[in-house]
């Protein structure tokens, strides 16, 4: 679902902001860090499976989980950049038409 909501958040923006450098590439960051943040996901699930009957958990379990979060943590990041870049330009936009 999320995936599905990126890619359709970079449609949106590369038809109606392909002008706008900084709006594209941002939501461009967004889906490769949604995607990066699905493959760590995996990764880590399958990594917990294998580890299941360990005790302490190895090396592998913590990195790949520690990146997925780490990941996950971009992916707001990015999401929320996208949104203040976003609402600036709308209300720049408003600020032009009110002024006109």
């Amino acid at each position: 679902m999320v995936v599905a909501l990126a890619f359709s958040t970079f449609a949106y923006i590369n038809k109606r902001f392909a002008q706008k450098k900084d709006v594209w590439l941002s939501s461009l960051l967004l889906c490769v860090l949604v995607l990066a943040e699905l493959f760590l996901g995996l990764n880590a699930y399958a990594v917990r499976l294998r580890s299941v009957n360990e005790i302490v958990p190895g090396t592998e379990t913590v990195l790949g989980t520690a990146s997925h979060v780490a990941v996950g943590a971009l992916v707001l990041a990015s999401a929320t950049v996208l949104f203040l870049i976003c609402l600036g330009i709308r209300r720049n936009a408003e600020t032009s038409h009110s002024s006109k």
